[in-house]
């Protein structure tokens, strides 16, 4: 599942400096709904917020190639929607959190969550 995704992505990335994939610390679910707990972190996604404020500066170039490379390595990987809605970052210590990471299964065509 999620927590697995997260964990397999985790180490995929671990020699790249300044990315963080996020560390669930519970998860339950109901009978229609699963739901995974993690410490809160007050950030702009890099969809949404921080790219659209940086489109002409120099610090949008850097940070769309870490993107890329971070993406890249997770889509190599089975991964899919690997995307900036799927991304936080962190402006003080530009650092890019990942979250909500899904898999393609090996043996079948649907996605583990």
């Amino acid at each position: 599942g999620q927590v697995a995704s997260a964990e397999r992505a985790r180490e995929l990335l671990n020699d790249m400096q300044d990315v963080e994939v996020v560390d669930y610390k519970l998860g339950f679910n109901d009978k229609s709904h699963n739901f995974l707990v993690a410490p809160w972190r007050e950030m702009p996604t890099l969809l949404d917020q921080y790219l659209g404020d940086l489109k002409n500066a120099d610090e949008y170039g850097q940070l769309k190639e870490r993107i890329d490379l971070i993406a890249g390595r997770l889509l190599d990987n089975n991964f899919i929607d690997v995307e900036e809605y799927n991304m936080g970052y962190d402006p003080l210590e530009k650092k890019i959190i990942l979250f909500d990471l899904a898999r393609m299964t090996d043996r079948s065509r649907f996605w583990v969550k």
